[in-house]
């Protein structure tokens, strides 16, 4: 399936002097190409790692946000940035 393709040695002389072509098809996988590639269990372990690691942001920021709350200033800087707008509908 590979076949081998001659390298210039390195000026050392160390390494190899061969390589195969396959390693440069898989150079030029997009990197949603490189991620199906993967086992399927590994992907797995790739999503679970990233909901681990998002669910450990939420907890530690909520920690955070209980041991150093916000001032007076701050609070004032987000109403500014995000005011809350009622709509009331009257009936005729």
């Amino acid at each position: 399936m590979c076949t081998p393709v001659s390298v210039p040695k390195r000026p050392g002389g160390s390494g190899p002097s061969r390589s195969f072509s396959c390693l440069l098809v898989m150079q030029r996988k997009s990197l949603w190409g490189s991620y199906k590639s993967l086992h399927p269990r590994t992907r797995i372990w790739i999503g679970v790692g990233g909901m681990a690691f998002a669910t450990f942001g939420m907890l530690i920021s909520d920690y955070l946000e209980n041991q150093f709350p916000a001032t007076e200033r701050e609070k004032s800087q987000a109403a500014a940035l995000s005011p809350i707008i009622v709509v009331d509908h009257k009936d005729e």
